[in-house]
């Protein structure tokens, strides 16, 4: 090359830098590592220029479905399915996983919070406390109400027995009263000794007995009790051992009780009622005095009790008596107001204690029932009276009543206590 090309080649060169870049490029490469054979340079040079020239296009093929996949009825089933379907069904399955774990995550905490064998036992004795607790809160009040009860009884004392019976010196006046009270007291009697002793078991004993002094120093006894007559034949037989007794109370209370009693009877009406007054005289000198009016019924048939025989004996005290005024310088006054009732009821004969086995269970005995409700009122002493004196009077006010009962009870066991293996109550 002269000297002129070549100056001519620099002014192109300085004017084309970038193609005299490329030039030395394309004409000197790197060499390029390869475990294969090198080609020559010729190849090399025009196997880089093709390359450098043409495009590189990456082709990206669609993904298509395996003979497997085309074959699978679920695979198929799914591709119909819509997505509301599918979506469904993945919902629902999610649900059911998490009941699953709702309910694992329960017995999880049932396990965890169930409590020992002691905790158990602590909690229990626990609840026991409080409900105990609880019944005798409940006892309590009622205790108090028995309280209430007992105030508003020695406050008022009332009697629904008492009918404030007044008799006047005419002895047909007299008798007219009887006879027309006679009804009202039978009838009245009733219904105290019903209501009182209405959910009381008659099939076993009752007792209850409160005595109580008021403001004005009178003393009162209120009485209410069940007994339980066996190895009787009827309420009649009952009924007329009772009758005995009201003939002789003077005798039995006198023999009892020790102390000297005399009966008066002033007037009575077919023998069903009467007027009578009792001076009972005790040993160390103290005198009482009773005037009250007496009533009794029996019945065969009583409609009450399914027609089955029935009695009923009433007393009640004398308000004011113009014949016979009661004495109180002198002897105490004693009141007594009271009912008794007889009926019976049926059951299978049982052995009673000391008398054996009864032969046969098939048969029935009679147990008549007696209950008794009574009223009874000491009124205050209005003559000098040592204090011992006047409470060995109060505290004999209701012995009449078991006289009662003892006269009775001898009346209808005395022909069997002779018999060995009897039984009596």
């Amino acid at each position: 090359m002269s000297e002129q090309e070549t100056t001519r080649e620099s002014a192109w060169a300085a004017q084309n830098p970038l193609l005299v870049y490329l030039r030395t490029t394309q004409t000197d490469p790197p060499p390029a590592l390869s475990l294969s054979t090198p080609k020559p340079a010729s190849e090399s040079v025009s196997s880089d220029l093709s390359d450098a020239s043409t495009p590189v296009v990456t082709s990206r093929r669609k993904r298509g479905h395996t003979d497997k996949e085309r074959d699978d009825p679920a695979t198929e089933q799914r591709r119909k399915k819509s997505s509301y379907a599918m979506r469904k069904e993945e919902a629902e399955a999610l649900r059911e996983e998490l009941r699953g774990l709702e309910d694992k995550m329960a017995s999880l905490q049932k396990q965890m919070f169930k409590p020992s064998q002691e905790q158990s036992f602590h909690q229990a004795q626990a609840s026991n406390n409080v409900m105990f607790d609880a019944l005798r809160t409940q006892l309590l009040s009622l205790g108090s109400l028995q309280s209430l009860m007992s105030r508003h009884m020695n406050a008022y004392h009332p009697n629904p027995l008492r009918m404030y019976i007044r008799l006047g010196r005419d002895m047909q006046d007299r008798r007219a009263t009887l006879y027309g009270l006679r009804r009202k007291k039978l009838e009245l009697g009733y219904r105290v000794a019903q209501e009182r002793l209405r959910y009381i078991d008659e099939t076993l004993p009752y007792d209850t007995e409160e005595k109580f002094q008021d403001a004005d120093g009178h003393y009162y006894c209120i009485r209410a009790d069940v007994t339980q007559l066996y190895d009787v034949e009827s309420v009649k037989q009952v009924h007329d051992a009772l009758v005995l007794y009201m003939f002789n109370m003077e005798i039995e209370l006198s023999e009892q009780l020790g102390n000297l009693t005399l009966r008066e009877d002033i007037d009575s009406v077919e023998s069903r009622v009467a007027n009578q007054r009792i001076m009972m005289s005790s040993s160390q000198g103290i005198s009482q005095e009773t005037n009250m009016v007496t009533a009794a019924e029996f019945y065969e048939h009583f409609d009450d009790r399914n027609g089955e025989e029935f009695a009923i004996f009433c007393a009640d005290c004398v308000e004011d008596d113009e014949l016979y005024p009661y004495c109180p310088s002198l002897r105490i006054r004693k009141d007594v107001t009271a009912v008794v009732t007889l009926h019976a009821f049926r059951r299978p004969r049982v052995g009673r204690p000391g008398g054996g086995v009864a032969v046969s269970r098939a048969q029935e005995e009679v147990v008549v029932v007696m209950k008794r409700v009574a009223y009874v009122k000491l009124h205050r002493p209005q003559f000098e009276l040592p204090k011992p004196a006047w409470e060995g009077v109060k505290g004999s006010i209701a012995k009449w009543g078991d006289v009662m009962l003892n006269s009775v009870r001898d009346t209808l066991y005395s022909a069997r206590a002779a018999v060995p293996g009897e039984f009596s109550t």
